[in-house]
């Protein structure tokens, strides 16, 4: 089911100290991933942000949902579909991203990322947080 104009709308990412506040007590591993993870990395801001990404294990998926109840939450359905995330779903193994908002009539946040990884070693890069 394809959510038309949900996709169009803006983005003001929140910061990693931010999703850190979000996530300070999930019980599962996750990660700031993409521009900011190599921002940590180098040391310096290397350009601005339109996203921040989460890398999460794909094995935390209902343990993710979970933590993120209090939050508007879309799967990124491949090819291109963007539809809510009910908090009783499994999401099927295809789902790769998600993206959060507070509430419906809000900009998009941050965007989990779920991944193969076993905790140790992942299949994108990222820094533990």
């Amino acid at each position: 089911m394809a959510v038309l104009g949900e996709e169009d709308k803006a983005w003001q990412p929140i910061l990693p100290h931010e999703i850190a506040a979000v996530l300070e007590k999930a019980p599962f591993p996750w990660w700031i991933a993409g521009g900011h993870a190599i921002e940590a990395f180098v040391g310096h801001t290397v350009r601005p942000h339109g996203d921040i990404d989460i890398l999460m294990l794909r094995t935390d998926r209902v343990a993710a949902r979970a933590q993120l109840k209090d939050w508007d939450c879309w799967a990124a359905d491949p090819p291109g579909t963007l539809r809510p995330w009910r908090e009783d779903e499994t999401l099927p193994a295809t789902v790769d991203h998600i993206w959060c908002r507070g509430h419906a009539d809000d900009a998009w946040r941050f965007q989990p990322m779920f991944d193969d990884g076993d905790g140790e070693t992942c299949a994108r890069g990222a820094v533990p947080r």
